[in-house]
Order: C-alpha cells, then sequence, then structure tokens
C-alpha cells in the first residue's frame, strides 16, 4: 500500500485520452445533407471528428436502414395527415422491412401505438397519440431535429384556392381542379 500511495504521489498518472469520433450517414438530398453538414460543424466546434457519408436514397434503403448500418443516421419520418407512428416506432418493426430503425422498444409505447390504430374516435385517437408522443420525449431514441413547414404564395386573383393541412409538397395541388382566375 506504501509503495502505491508513493507511485500515486511521486508519479503522475497518464490521463486516457478517448477521441470522439463519429460518421454522420445521411441522404445527398436537400435538405439533409445540408442540415448534416450543420451539425458537423457545430459538433466540430466541441472537438468531436466527424465525418458525413452521403448516400443515394436507394443506398440509404438497401444498404444502410435495411442492415442498420450506421453510427449516426440523419433520416426523415413522413407522417400522412393523419398521422400513424407505428411503423417508426412499434417494437414489432425493429426488423427489416421495418421502419423502426433505432430500435426502440417500450410495451407501454407499443400499446398506445396498437390502441391509436383501434381507437373508434378521433378523440380517442388523439389521447393515445399524445401519450404515446410523451413516453417517446421521455425514452427519447431519437432526436427530432426538423419539421419543414410548407409555404405557398398566390395571387389574389386565384380563386378556389383551399387552404389546409399539407402534408407533402404534392399536396398542394390536391384542389387544382377547383382553382380559377378571376
Amino acid at each position: 500500500m506504501t509503495r502505491d500511495k508513493l507511485n500515486e504521489i511521486c508519479f503522475e498518472r497518464q490521463k486516457l485520452t478517448v477521441p470522439l469520433e463519429m460518421t454522420i450517414t445521411t441522404s445527398n438530398k436537400f435538405p439533409l445533407s445540408q442540415i448534416a453538414e450543420i451539425i458537423k460543424d457545430n459538433l466540430e466546434k466541441i472537438g468531436a471528428s466527424v465525418k458525413v457519408e452521403n448516400v443515394s436514397l436507394s443506398d440509404l434503403q438497401t444498404n444502410v436502414l435495411a442492415k442498420r448500418d450506421f453510427e449516426i443516421l440523419l433520416f426523415g419520418e413522413a407522417l400522412g395527415s393523419i398521422p400513424d407512428p407505428f411503423p417508426f416506432w412499434h417494437s414489432s418493426q425493429k426488423d427489416d422491412p421495418g421502419l423502426n430503425i433505432s430500435s426502440y422498444a417500450s410495451k407501454e409505447a407499443d400499446k398506445l401505438l396498437e390502441k391509436a390504430r383501434e381507437a373508434q374516435t378521433a378523440e380517442e385517437r388523439q389521447t393515445n397519440l399524445e401519450t404515446f408522443q410523451d413516453i417517446l420525449i421521455n425514452d427519447l431514441p431519437a432526436i427530432l431535429l426538423v419539421r419543414p413547414d410548407y409555404v405557398y404564395i398566390t395571387s389574389d386573383d386565384l380563386g378556389g384556392f383551399a387552404i389546409q393541412k399539407i402534408t407533402e409538397p404534392s399536396k398542394r395541388f390536391s384542389t387544382i381542379d377547383q382553382w380559377y382566375i378571376k
């Protein structure tokens, strides 16, 4: 014990330094590749070494997602106008071809997702999804970064254009058959 104490006092212990290195894999499509570069720049400011791997959408689907082959994945989740997060978060979807790519598993969350799908009313569905959302936020299996807003400018002369919830860009034309110019 004396020798150990003397060694502790007399000889400086070498500190083990482990570099923080990571690869962000994402699609080579806008805006994901640009967002990945912003994340990389910010992480490098705190001393991390970051590589961004931009891959085609087909390569992302067949090699990265199917094999769950990534360190950090920057990816999007497309929910429709009636959101169904089941494919992205239910534990039954952890393996390919399921979309639960973070391999998230929670019995409580699974039950809520199932109840939301079986709900007889919109209110019941909303209650189940909101409770699920609270669990997901608490468990944090992924970091949700961005939800884009779709903003479209129209002329005052355009009639019949219905302002509605647009969940994807192509939906902006869903009522085009009702548009007219004064």
